[in-house]
């Protein structure tokens, strides 16, 4: 059985702040996305059900709401941080696929993890963070900021909020 995987220490991981950790499998380097929840880890592969992008719009740089939510960078997609299902947005109730994390003795840690999740609209062959998808990300993040922000509050987005500041 192989060992666990090495995330951060557990004081690296807050409520409210997601984080995206890249882990080795035997055929590629598959990329999490984690965070906690009421003090809790939740740890999912980092892949959109909408179109099977990343998250994120920059290594290690998501888009929050208010609420804690995580929203998609490519198309907005809001998730709430329990179980990672899609509460506003172009995937409604689909659900991030779900990662054992473990904390441990101050450490966070997963279990060797199987291939990533694919969704048939998700082009073979993609590389996860290349530059030009960077800047497609950055560019369409700062237009879903505009987006959500204008949605009406029942949809469960008041206004967006950056983690970190936008490159």
């Amino acid at each position: 059985m192989n060992a666990p995987v090495f995330l951060c220490r557990s004081d690296e991981l807050s409520d409210g702040h997601y984080r995206e950790f890249p882990v080795e499998t035997d055929d590629e380097t598959v990329f999490l996305v984690a965070t906690r929840h009421r003090g809790e880890p939740r740890a999912w592969y980092n892949v959109c059900p909408h179109q099977g992008r990343a998250l994120n719009f920059a290594p290690d740089r998501f888009i929050t709401d208010d609420n804690d939510h995580l929203v998609c960078c490519a198309h907005g997609a809001v998730f709430e941080p329990d179980q990672g299902r899609c509460v506003s947005g172009p995937c409604q109730n689909a659900e991030l696929k779900a990662v054992t994390i473990m904390e441990s003795d101050g450490d966070i840690s997963v279990p060797p993890p199987p291939p990533p999740p694919r969704s048939e609209q998700q082009v073979d062959g993609s590389e996860h963070h290349d530059q030009e998808d960077q800047a497609h990300h950055a560019a369409d993040a700062h237009e879903i900021l505009h987006l959500v922000a204008a949605r009406p509050h029942d949809q469960g987005v008041d206004r967006m909020s950056r983690q970190n500041e936008c490159v």
